[in-house]
């Protein structure tokens, strides 16, 4: 679904696509993550232990691919120092690459994070037999009684 989702926000991409390769690595870090527990924890604690592990290796993933990968990517189109200086304006505490990463991408990961782990808990079990094909089965079971 995350590459899905990202294939088709190209069509209106204003970064070249690197907007779009950092929202699928780390989006897919934390479901790949989170799913991998909630797999063989399927209780109300797995479900929040397997969201809070999603949302830090999210933070983890995402510091180190905007360090590595996504940084370096958009400095093709901006020099670093200039990056850096715009990030500085918002965040004066700012004045390296490294400072990017722990004063702004690490920070917004983790609430980033939090607040999909929030949504995804409180809207999962509602929508579970849905995504299970469950709503399919149901309409099947009562077309076979009548």
């Amino acid at each position: 679904m995350q590459f899905i989702k990202d294939i088709i926000g190209l069509i209106s991409a204003a970064t070249g696509g690197i907007g779009e390769l950092a929202n699928f690595i780390i989006g897919a870090s934390m479901a790949f993550s989170a799913g991998v527990i909630y797999k063989y924890r399927k209780t109300i604690k797995g479900a929040l232990f397997s969201l809070v592990i999603g949302s830090i290796v999210m933070s983890v993933v995402g510091s180190a691919a905007n360090y590595f990968i996504l940084l370096p990517l958009y400095s093709n189109f901006m020099p670093m120092d200039a990056i850096i200086e715009a990030f500085g304006a918002f965040i004066p505490v700012i004045k390296t690459k490294l400072d990017i990463i722990i004063y702004s991408s690490l920070p917004f990961n983790l609430v980033k994070g939090v607040l999909n782990s929030t949504v995804t808990f409180m809207l999962y079990k509602r929508l579970s037999p849905i995504l299970k094909g469950g709503f399919h089965n149901e309409q099947k079971t009562a077309s076979t009684i009548s």
